[in-house]
C-alpha cells in the first residue's frame, strides 16, 4: 500500500514537471512572435521619432551658431559705443581689426543718412542693397547673396562725428556657415540643409544633396525617383510652419526626410538620413529583446525547475515529519492509554484503600453503639476508630497534594529552623513505631552538622517521613531500618550550581545527604524509575499486599527536586534498599531566630496529642465562630472538657459582633472558622483588628478550616491570625497550641 502510495506521488510530480515545461516552451514561444511584431510596429513609429531628435538636435546646433554670429556682430557695435567720443576714423579701425581676426569676410556700419562705413571708405549704400539696410534696421535678418551670408542687425546708435550709426553688416562666405551648419550627425550618415520660405538652400553639408543657393523643391521635383508629391509636402510644411516626416524613394534606397522651422526666422532645417540606419538599431534592439526574452526564459526556466526540485525535497521532508508525526502520535496515544490505565487502577486501589478505614470507622463505631456501658470496648473501638481516621486522612493529603504540586501552586519555602531538634523529632516518632513493630531502628547524625540551617524543614520532613514510612512498611518483624543524616564536604558536594534557598554571597550552599536504609523485600531494578512515578507502586503485587496510593515517592520525588536536589535508589530484592536524598541548604545568618519547639510531624502521619491529659484551660474564655454545628459542637466539647468557658458564633458577623460588644479583655482566644455566611473568618478577623480598643490588636486568633495547604495558612497571617489549625482537628495539636498561646503573658489586662 505504502509502495503505491510513493509511485502514485512520483507519477504527479513527473506529470506537474512536464506540464510546467511545456508552459514555460509556450510561453518563450508567444514572447519572441510577440515581440517580432512589435518590434516591426515599432521600426515605423520611432524611425520618426528617432530623426525629429536628430532635426531638433541639427536645429538647436543652427540657431545656436547663426545667434552667436549675430552676438559677435553685435559685439562690434558695443565695442564702438565703448569708445570716449568716438569717430569714424575709429569705427573703421574696429572693423578693420574684426576683419583681421577672420571671423567674418566683410563688415560694414550702416548710418542713418543711408551711408555705409566700411574698413577703408565711408560711402552712400548701393540702391540694389538700400532695401536690405533698411531691414537690417528692423531687426536680424540672414539673406544669401551669391556665395556670401549675409548677417544684418540693428545695434544701439553710436554718433561719430555728427552722424549717427544704427546697424551693421556681417558677410560670411556660405561655405563656412555650411561647414558649421551641416555637420554630420550619426556616424556620417545624417546631413541638415537650412532652407529659406522659397525653397533656396542657405547652408548644407558636404554630402548633402543640395547646394548653397539650390532650389529644394526644385531638386525633390525634378528628381526622377522622387515622387511629385514629396515637394508638395515639403512646401506645405513650410506654409503651414509645421514640422513634416517624408520618405523619399531613390535608386540606392529610402531616405527619411524631416521638414522643421527654426524659430521664428522664417528660414527651416531639412535633415535627410537613409532609412537603413534607423532599421538596423532597430534590428539590433530587437536582437537584444529578443536575446534578453531567452535569457529570461531560461532563468524562469532555471528557477522553475529550481522550485521544482525545493517542492519535491519539501515533499519529502513533509512526508517523513507527517510519519514521525504519526509515530509520535501513536507514543503519545499508548502513553496516554498507560496514563488511563494507572489511573483507573490508581482509583480501584483509592477505591479499596479508601473504603477499608471507613469500614473500621463505620463497623467500630456501630460496635461502640452497641456496647454503650462496657467502657472497655468501647475505649477499644474509639482507638480503632482513630487510627482508621488517620489512615484515611493520610490518603487525602496525599492525593491533595500530589494535585497541588501538578498544578504548581506548592512553593518551596526558606525558613530558619533548629536542626537538633528536626534530628530528635524524627528519632522519637520511628523509634517509638519500630518498636511497636519488632524493627530495630537506629539514627546517625553527623556531628559536624551546624545546629541553625534555612530551608523547608516542612517539606524536608515530609520527605523523610515518607522515606522512613516505606522502609517500616517494607521491613518485616526482626529487620533493621536506619537513617543517616550527614554533611557533604565540599569535594564531593554536586557540581553545579545550587537552586536551593538564597545565601550571603561569597558562601556556599551546605549540602546534607539524608540516608534511609532497610532490610526489607527490595526492589527490582526494572521497578526503579516506576516507584517515583504518580499512581505506580512498581508491581500490582505490592499495592495488594501492602497497600497505599503509590504517591509518596512521587511527592517525595517532586519536593526533592523542588529544593534544587537529587533522590537516588539502590536495592536488590530480598536484601533490602537504600534511599539517598542529597539538597542544598543554607546557614542561618546571625540575628535571626530558629523556631523554640518541635517541629511537628506532617498532619497525615502525626500519631496524636496527648488528648485532654496535661491540659488545664480553666478560667479561660474562648470564642468559637464555626457555621457547621456539628463541627462547632465538636469544638465546643473539646474545649469544655478542658475547662474553657466558651462563647459561640455561627457566622463571622455575628463574631465580631460579640467581640466589640464583650467587655476589655474578656476573650482570651477566638477560633475562627474560615468559610462561614454574611462574613467569611479572614473578613471578621480583619474586622475584629481594626476595632479601636486594646485587646482588638492582641488577642490570638486562630484559624479553624479545611484550608489545609501553606498557602492556607500563608493568607490566615496576612489576614491577621495567629495560627492555622486544620481539620480534621487532631486534638493533641489543637490542645497543645492553644495551651501555648493561653501561657503568653498577656499584652495588658487579665483574663474575665
Amino acid at each position: 500500500m505504502e509502495l503505491t502510495k510513493r509511485v502514485r506521488t512520483h507519477r504527479s510530480l513527473v506529470l506537474l514537471a512536464v506540464v510546467l515545461a511545456l508552459g514555460l516552451v509556450g510561453a518563450l514561444a508567444r514572447t519572441v512572435l510577440s515581440s517580432q511584431e512589435a518590434t516591426q510596429r515599432a521600426v515605423e513609429s520611432i524611425s520618426g521619432v528617432y530623426l525629429r531628435g536628430l532635426s531638433d538636435q541639427a536645429a538647436t546646433q543652427v540657431a545656436s551658431d547663426v545667434d552667436d554670429r549675430f552676438r559677435l556682430a553685435e559685439r562690434v557695435g558695443a565695442s564702438l559705443a565703448a569708445l570716449d567720443e568716438p569717430t569714424m576714423e575709429d569705427a573703421q579701425s574696429l572693423l578693420s581689426a574684426e576683419e583681421e581676426a577672420g571671423e567674418y569676410a566683410y563688415l560694414a556700419f550702416h548710418t542713418d543718412d543711408g551711408r555705409r562705413v566700411t574698413s577703408d571708405a565711408v560711402s552712400p549704400v548701393p540702391a540694389d542693397r538700400g532695401q536690405q539696410a533698411d531691414g537690417a534696421s528692423q531687426g536680424r535678418q540672414v539673406a544669401l547673396r551669391g556665395s556670401a551670408v549675409v548677417f544684418s542687425c540693428p545695434i544701439d546708435p553710436v554718433t561719430c562725428d555728427g552722424v549717427t550709426i544704427t546697424s551693421i553688416m556681417a558677410v560670411c562666405d556660405a561655405a563656412q556657415v555650411s561647414e558649421a551648419h551641416g555637420a554630420d550627425l550619426v556616424d556620417g550618415w545624417s546631413h541638415s540643409s537650412m532652407v529659406d520660405a522659397d525653397g533656396t538652400c542657405v547652408a548644407c553639408g558636404e554630402e548633402s544633396s543640395l547646394r548653397v543657393g539650390a532650389n529644394a523643391f526644385e531638386v525633390l521635383g525634378g528628381s526622377s525617383s522622387t515622387d511629385g508629391s514629396v515637394a508638395e509636402a515639403v512646401r506645405d510644411g513650410m506654409a503651414c510652419g509645421e514640422p513634416r516626416l517624408v520618405t523619399v524613394s531613390t535608386g540606392s534606397g529610402r531616405t527619411y526626410l524631416y521638414l522643421r522651422p527654426i524659430g521664428d526666422s522664417g528660414r527651416y532645417l531639412l535633415t535627410g538620413m537613409p532609412s537603413d540606419l534607423v532599421d538596423a538599431s532597430i534590428a539590433s534592439l530587437s536582437g537584444v529583446l529578443l536575446g534578453n526574452a531567452i535569457v529570461m526564459g531560461g532563468a524562469v526556466a532555471v528557477a522553475v525547475g529550481a522550485c521544482f526540485l525545493v517542492y519535491a525535497r519539501f515533499v519529502r521532508r513533509n512526508t517523513r515529519l507527517l510519519a514521525e508525526e504519526k509515530n509520535r502520535a501513536e507514543v503519545a496515544f499508548e502513553q496516554a492509554q498507560r496514563a488511563s490505565l494507572a489511573k483507573s487502577e490508581f482509583l480501584s486501589r483509592m477505591s479499596h484503600e479508601i473504603r477499608t478505614p471507613m469500614n473500621g470507622i463505620m463497623g467500630m463505631t456501630s460496635i461502640a453503639l452497641d456496647r454503650i456501658g462496657d467502657d472497655e470496648k468501647v475505649r477499644e473501638c474509639l482507638e480503632k476508630v482513630t487510627v482508621a481516621s488517620r489512615h484515611l486522612m493520610a490518603l487525602i493529603n496525599d492525593i491533595l497534594d500530589m494535585s497541588k504540586i501538578e498544578s504548581g501552586r506548592i512553593e518551596i519555602r526558606c525558613e530558619p529552623f533548629d536542626f537538633p531538634t528536626f534530628a530528635r523529632a524524627l528519632d522519637a516518632v520511628f523509634a517509638a513505631q519500630a518498636a511497636e513493630r519488632g524493627i530495630d531502628f537506629r539514627m546517625d547524625v553527623d556531628p559536624g552538622m551546624p545546629p541553625r540551617l534555612v530551608g523547608d524543614a516542612l517539606r524536608l520532613n515530609q520527605v523523610v517521613y515518607n522515606l522512613l514510612g516505606n522502609a517500616l512498611k517494607f521491613t518485616p518483624a526482626g529487620g533493621r531500618v536506619s537513617l543517616r543524616i550527614e554533611r557533604i564536604d565540599d569535594a564531593h558536594a554536586p557540581s553545579g550550581p545550587a537552586r536551593g534557598c538564597p545565601r550571603d554571597e561569597g558562601t556556599e550552599p551546605v549540602w546534607v545527604r539524608f540516608e534511609v536504609s532497610d532490610t526489607g523485600r527490595g526492589i527490582k531494578r526494572e521497578h526503579f524509575e516506576r516507584i517515583f512515578s504518580s499512581f505506580d507502586q512498581g508491581d500490582d503485587e505490592t499495592g495488594r499486599s501492602f497497600g497505599g496510593t503509590g504517591l509518596g515517592l512521587a511527592i517525595s520525588r517532586r519536593f526533592v527536586e523542588m529544593m534544587g536536589g537529587r533522590i537516588r535508589l539502590e536495592s536488590e530484592v530480598g536484601l533490602g534498599s537504600t534511599f539517598t536524598v542529597e539538597v542544598p541548604l543554607a546557614e542561618e545568618a546571625e540575628g535571626s531566630k530558629a523556631p523554640a519547639g518541635p517541629l511537628p510531624a506532617p498532619a497525615a502521619r502525626c500519631e496524636g496529642g496527648r488528648g485532654k491529659s496535661g491540659y488545664d484551660f480553666s478560667g479561660a474564655r474562648i470564642l468559637v465562630a464555626e457555621d457547621n454545628d456539628l463541627n462547632r459542637e465538636i469544638a465546643v466539647e473539646l474545649l469544655s472538657m478542658a475547662g474553657a468557658r466558651v462563647d459561640e458564633a455561627r457566622t463571622g458577623a455575628e463574631a465580631v459582633r460579640l467581640f466589640e460588644e464583650s467587655p476589655e479583655d474578656l476573650y482570651d482566644l477566638v477560633l475562627m472558622d474560615v468559610q462561614m455566611p454574611e462574613m467569611d473568618g479572614y473578613e471578621a478577623t480583619r474586622a475584629i483588628r481594626s476595632l479601636s480598643r486594646a485587646d482588638a490588636a492582641r488577642v490570638p486568633i486562630l484559624a479553624m478550616t479545611a484550608n489545609a495547604f501553606s498557602e492556607d495558612e500563608r493568607r490566615s497571617r496576612e489576614s491577621g491570625m495567629d495560627g492555622h489549625l486544620s481539620k480534621p482537628l487532631d486534638i493533641g495539636r489543637v490542645y497543645a497550641t492553644i495551651d501555648g498561646f493561653l501561657k503568653r503573658p498577656p499584652a495588658g489586662g487579665a483574663r474575665g
